[in-house]
C-alpha cells in the first residue's frame, strides 16, 4: 500500500475525489495550530482561539485533518496549493 493510500484510509469523513487521484506525491505531515476569531461569547469564556490540527502537504493538496484519540484523522479540509506558495520555516523564524 503506498503512503498515499495509507493516509487516505486513516482519515475519517473524506469528502471529495480519492487524494491518488488529484495527487502523485506525499510532501510532509505535521502539527498546526490554526488561530481564529473569537465569534462568540462562549468562545470568549472558555478563552479557545485556536484549534490544534494535523496536516498533510501533498504536491496539489493540502489536507486539515484533526487527530482523534484512536490515532485516526477527522477530516476538516482541503486546500489547493496549485495557487499558493508555501514555505518551510523553522520554528524560530521571526522571533526576537
Amino acid at each position: 500500500m503506498s503512503t498515499i493510500q495509507r493516509i487516505q484510509r486513516s482519515i475519517e469523513g473524506w469528502e471529495g475525489k480519492v487524494i491518488g487521484f488529484m495527487c502523485t506525491e506525499f510532501i510532509r505531515e505535521g502539527d498546526l495550530h490554526m488561530f481564529h476569531r473569537i465569534h462568540s461569547m462562549k468562545d470568549t469564556i472558555r478563552g479557545k482561539s485556536w484549534s490544534q490540527r494535523h496536516v498533510f502537504l501533498f504536491d496539489h493538496l493540502l489536507v486539515i485533518t484533526k487527530q482523534l484519540k484512536s490515532g485516526t484523522f477527522k477530516y476538516k479540509q482541503q486546500i489547493k496549493v496549485q495557487c499558493c506558495d508555501i514555505f518551510d520555516l523553522s520554528d524560530d523564524d521571526g522571533k526576537g
